[in-house]
């Protein structure tokens, strides 16, 4: 019923329009182009990061320094008030000493000299509503469960007095007409955005269908979130649940030859977080995230420096993925957690320093705990163009036993703390 629901209303609130929606098309020389972006350059030295055990042993010595550079520019050309037309490509990201060629170009391969990320229109007004069209960005709530990320998408927003609804059709594969293969697979979404205090409460829920009938892509999922202030405190919460009607087997396959023995509860995602000024010059925050059963958290969410390969110089891993170098059970039944206190401290104009200190549970399972501590700045060496120092430490909890892969050539077990250190340059324009 809720699918047919979902359904019902992308159609009424998309489909009305899609005639006019598909046959538009942009000419001209338009009104203005704005052009920005980034460049920046990264030197990272990281050790113990693989298997966190002693880099003395020869098997466990997984020490390594890398440099990686990237130019990210972004295109919006304004074809009239209420229409354009947006684009984003990186060019030579990639990490120093790869062999790239100059004047070849590629939308996959990693060192490429040119890769486009999307392409897409926008038109507001048009029928009354504000659409986007094509390959876009799907920006959501905190952060935490969707930022950054490139979507095929047709989508229909409307303002309701302060309420903004909407609703997506969104294109997650298709096997036809040259499409990436894996089903012909599509996800409605019906949304709202709320006005609440001083601050937003927006809801979205999403049907994904597989027209070839392929049980194990149809799902349903929801994201709930706040984001606003209660005083002097700033708020951030947010709630993502993710359903699949068939979850593929487990790691070592399933337990008996029950088809409901491959399956596992609901995916989800949590986070309740909060800071504040104490005064001009320094800001504390206190956070706490969850991941269980699978889900994964944005790679834009970055709760400590270890997290967020997106956006963190120091990261080494999205939060939620399951951070086990040997699961003994299935790793769809875990559950990644951490509470995080933070602080930074505006030392002048050009130079604010900051500090974290986490207690994660990495994985239930194996009740594999980390405790993390962390130290960055921030220096404006020029206008728009940054230093950035960031040194990240991680102690695993070594009063449970570990697999064969967290003990020397010997058998005595180790686990030393493993540690990430970063220096960034990086320059808007």
């Amino acid at each position: 019923m809720k699918r047919i629901l979902a359904i019902a209303l992308v159609a009424i609130f998309v489909l009305g329009f899609a005639v006019s929606a598909f046959a538009l098309e942009v000419t001209g020389k338009g009104e203005s182009i704005d052009i920005n972006g980034y460049y920046f350059l990264r030197g990272v030295a990281q050790n113990n990061v693989t298997d966190w055990c002693d880099s003395a042993a020869t098997e466990c010595n997984d020490h390594k320094n890398f440099y990686k550079q990237r130019m990210r520019v972004n295109l919006t050309f304004n074809a009239a008030e209420g229409v354009k037309a947006v684009t984003r490509f990186d060019i030579m990201e990639t990490s120093l000493g790869n062999d790239t060629k100059q004047g070849t170009t590629s939308v996959t391969e990693d060192g490429a000299n040119v890769q486009f990320d999307y392409a897409y229109l926008q038109v507001n007004g048009m029928g009354g509503i504000d659409w986007t069209l094509g390959r876009q960005v799907a920006n959501w709530g905190t952060g935490f469960a969707t930022w950054g990320a490139v979507k095929d998408r047709i989508k229909a927003m409307k303002k309701i007095g302060d309420v903004s609804v909407g609703a997506i059709i969104q294109k997650d594969s298709e096997n036809n007409y040259g499409g990436r293969g894996g089903g012909d697979v599509d996800t409605y979404y019906v949304l709202a955005v709320i006005p609440v205090g001083e601050g937003k409460l927006g809801f979205i829920y999403g049907d994904t269908h597989d027209n070839n009938d392929d049980v194990e892509n149809n799902a349903t999922g929801m994201d709930l979130y706040y984001m606003g202030k209660a005083g002097p405190v700033n708020l951030a919460v947010e709630y993502n649940s993710k359903d699949r009607d068939d979850f593929k087997a487990p790691v070592g396959g399933c337990t008996t030859a029950a088809v409901g023995a491959c399956q596992v509860d609901a995916q989800t995602g949590m986070l309740i977080a909060a800071n504040m000024d104490i005064n001009d010059k320094v800001n504390v925050g206190i956070g706490y995230a969850s991941a269980a059963n699978g889900w994964t958290a944005d790679d834009d969410f970055s709760p400590t420096l270890f997290f967020g390969t997106n956006v963190s110089p120091n990261a080494i891993i999205n939060f939620g993925e399951t951070w086990n170098p040997s699961p003994t059970t299935n790793e769809n039944d875990d559950t990644v957690s951490a509470i995080v206190l933070s602080g930074k401290f505006k030392i002048n104009d050009d130079l604010t320093a900051g500090a974290n200190i986490a207690q994660a549970t990495l994985s239930d399972n194996s009740e594999y705990d980390l405790m993390e501590i962390d130290l960055y700045a921030n220096y404006k060496v020029a206008a728009n163009t940054t230093l950035y120092l960031g040194y990240a430490m991680g102690t695993p909890d070594a009063s449970t036993t570990k697999a064969d892969a967290h003990t020397n050539t010997a058998g005595a077990f180790v686990d030393d703390p493993f540690t990430t250190a970063a220096i960034q340059i990086k320059t808007n324009f």
